[in-house]
């Protein structure tokens, strides 16, 4: 990822290729877009995709409670993400 402010490449947004080019915040900033593999998921795979698509989920449904979000939060280290936190803890959980 780069990020270009210069005359050149200041205004310019789209693909070429295999770059992308995106403007944030008044930056342009250039990424390569990710290799997509087409290749099928093994069961453990899917099964770990799962895992964590529902470890979100709930962790999205606990920041939405203002009551379990503050009981949450008092267990949360400092400076951590509470999000992190909770997707990391419904994981250990499942």
């Amino acid at each position: 990822m780069a990020i270009c402010q210069g005359p050149l490449l200041g205004h310019i947004s789209g693909k070429y290729g295999a770059t992308s080019f995106r403007r944030y915040w008044g930056k342009t900033v250039i990424i390569t877009i990710p290799f997509v593999n087409k290749r099928r998921m093994t069961v453990k795979q899917k099964a770990h995709q799962k895992r964590f698509e529902e470890a979100t989920l709930k962790a999205r449904l606990i920041l939405h409670n203002k009551a379990q979000r503050k009981e949450w939060k008092k267990k949360c280290p400092h400076g951590r993400s509470l999000f992190n936190f909770l997707v990391k803890e419904m994981m250990r959980e499942s």
